[in-house]
């Protein structure tokens, strides 16, 4: 099954701040001492490291569930189709709706509940929902979604990643990056789960560029033995590579088949049509949506 994007569209904001606006700002070591470099030296540095020329932030009247639904509509439109068709609306975010000036996360009813309403969409079988997933979390939005359409589940989905986390964040404070704060947090919540033999993940959100993202494998081939073996060996690369932590894997488990032969000869007799027994079938043991 092929399976491909057809439309995409983006929200830009307007209000814009550039590198130069910092020329006269003061920076700092972790110490607190003053940086022995002058501003344009520093900034220029910080530009070949990260590759930030300038920053956008949305218009104070602006959420994050608002300029989702700005990107969602262009994507639509670019993709020539009715939203009513569609079966899936993922957003990715990681902090929810917050209002200018507050430090409230808003995230009930979910961002991509409030992106169909803001669509006007009536379909109620299009299902919203929200992917918390730091940095890479549209592109586990991907994922699942090429999941759905593979299954057949859905046909055609739209995923979103938007943010305001600017808003709740201090930008003058550097000090610790979230990449120490999930290791410091790791060990401490491995010892609460392994009492009760489960299994958790620590998602964080990088304070720059997303330089740390979740590693995805996907193993296809003819022969199902060969491609657990497969499997094995990349999850043991992993777990033998350096920084890579908490892997996983998802194989299906035995499933019990039933088979039902519908007898032809009878069916007739009583005036019911194989095709109705099939459907009827169908309709019993397919999963309803709500």
């Amino acid at each position: 099954m092929n399976i491909k994007i057809t439309g995409t569209g983006s929200y830009i904001p307007n209000v814009v701040e550039k590198n130069e606006d910092f020329y006269q700002h003061q920076f700092l070591n972790s110490d607190g001492s003053i940086i022995n470099s002058s501003n344009e030296v520093i900034i220029e540095k910080f530009k070949a490291i990260t590759g930030i020329g300038e920053r956008r932030y949305a218009d104070h009247s602006l959420s994050t569930s608002n300029i989702a639904f700005y990107a969602a509509k262009k994507a639509i439109e670019d993709a020539k189709i009715n939203p009513e068709e569609l079966d899936y609306i993922i957003v990715a975010h990681n902090y929810g709706d917050i209002k200018h000036g507050t430090q409230q996360s808003d995230t009930v009813p979910s961002i991509a509940s409030r992106v169909k309403h803001l669509l006007k969409i009536k379909n109620p079988k299009c299902v919203g929902y929200d992917m918390l997933f730091g940095c890479p979390g549209w592109i586990e939005a991907t994922i699942q979604a090429n999941a759905f359409i593979k299954s057949g589940i859905a046909k055609k989905c739209l995923i979103i990643g938007a943010e305001t986390l600017s808003r709740v964040i201090d930008k003058h404070d550097r000090d610790v990056q979230s990449h120490d704060i999930a290791k410091l947090m790791r060990p401490d919540i491995k010892k609460i789960v392994a009492k009760y033999n489960a299994n958790v993940k620590i998602v964080e959100v990088p304070p720059g560029p997303p330089v740390l993202s979740t590693i995805v494998a996907e193993v296809y081939g003819p022969e199902y033995d060969k491609q657990i073996e497969v499997a094995n060996e990349v999850k043991n690369i992993l777990k033998n590579t350096q920084d890579v932590v908490d892997i996983d894997w998802m194989v299906e488990d035995d499933q019990i088949e039933y088979e039902f032969i519908v007898d032809k000869e009878k069916a007739m007799l009583y005036g019911v049509a194989p095709q109705q027994i099939v459907y009827t079938m169908n309709m019993a043991f397919t999963p309803k949506r709500r």
